[in-house]
């Protein structure tokens, strides 16, 4: 609609004279304007929804902005509130690995099961960050090489135990 002649000639004039939308739909066509919109009121009025639409479309395009803004906020505090507590017990499993020398020894074992469990749950947590970071469009990739036969091995190993 707004491309054709019409309708195109009418944002030009609305445009060059200032005028908002609103007020040309409230002002009657006996009001001199005749000349200046000679398309007639139903294109007026045609044109007055769109417009409205445009701006009701505009206000809730920004409303999503803003709550998506206040859900990235809400999980970077979960997420970094969470950080702090993992990062505790991955040292106490460490430091509890460290004191049972033997591998051999089932406390041992366990130690091993809860801190590669942390582990996990801590590479969770970052990839939360990461998707943050994603959105923000603030991610910087960095490739890698991976061991995939030890990366096998330590998945086996979480289901070698029943817990």
């Amino acid at each position: 609609f707004a491309g054709g002649n019409a309708g195109g000639r009418f944002y030009k004039t609305m445009n060059a004279y200032n005028i908002n939308a609103e007020h040309v739909v409230h002002m009657s066509m006996s009001d001199g304007l005749d000349n200046l919109f000679p398309f007639g009121q139903s294109v007026l009025e045609q044109v007055f929804k769109v417009y409205k639409q445009k701006e009701l479309l505009e206000e809730q395009n920004y409303d999503l902005l803003s709550l998506n803004e206040e859900k990235n906020h809400f999980i970077s505090v979960l997420v970094h509130g969470m950080k702090n507590p993992l990062t505790s017990c991955l040292c106490l499993a460490d430091l509890l690995k460290t004191e049972i020398t033997d591998p051999e020894h089932p406390h041992h074992q366990h130690a091993e099961i809860i801190h590669n469990s942390l582990e996990r749950m801590n590479k969770m947590i970052n990839e939360v960050l990461n998707v943050n970071k994603i959105e923000s469009k603030t991610l910087h990739l960095q490739l890698e090489t991976l061991e995939i036969e030890k990366i096998i091995k330590n998945v086996i190993s979480h289901f070698k135990f029943p817990i």
